[in-house]
């Protein structure tokens, strides 16, 4: 998955698909994106919300970039009919796997592909990577509206 199946095209900020602002909001902009997958990109600054005092990240915290990843992409691929965001909350974690680590300055791809959906209920991977090496990944659970 690497194109953009809507305008505007790729890439663009990912913030207005996201229901966080600074300091929360990690995630920059939206690589691509089509209605199963999407990808986002973040360069991590030392200043982030998930950097430790070595300049390292927490690695507990992907679980939150990869659920905003997955936020972008719902918002994208499932608008609400009135325009509003859609309301949803991650729910559960499954299988979360820390690969390797990472450091602020490094540039960082989180991919999300939705496997499932019932109900209101959505399931999703999502891999974090430093080019093509896997920092993280996991089966992320998802409520929405």
């Amino acid at each position: 998955m690497t194109n953009c199946i809507h305008e505007p095209a790729c890439p663009f900020p990912a913030s207005p698909f996201v229901p966080h602002e600074k300091p929360m909001l990690a995630i920059e902009e939206v690589l691509g994106y089509d209605q199963t997958s999407g990808c986002v990109r973040l360069a991590i600054p030392s200043e982030a919300w998930f950097v430790q005092a070595d300049g390292t990240w927490d690695p507990l915290s992907g679980i939150e970039l990869m659920a905003q990843a997955a936020a972008a992409h719902e918002r994208l691929t499932r608008p609400h009919p009135d325009g509003r965001p859609v309301k949803g909350l991650l729910v559960g974690v499954r299988k979360y796997v820390v690969k390797g680590g990472a450091c602020a300055g490094d540039v960082l791809t989180i991919h999300a592909t939705r496997t499932a959906d019932f109900g209101n209920f959505a399931i999703m991977e999502g891999r974090i990577l430093r080019g093509d090496e896997c920092l993280a990944e996991a089966e992320l659970k998802f409520w929405h509206e």
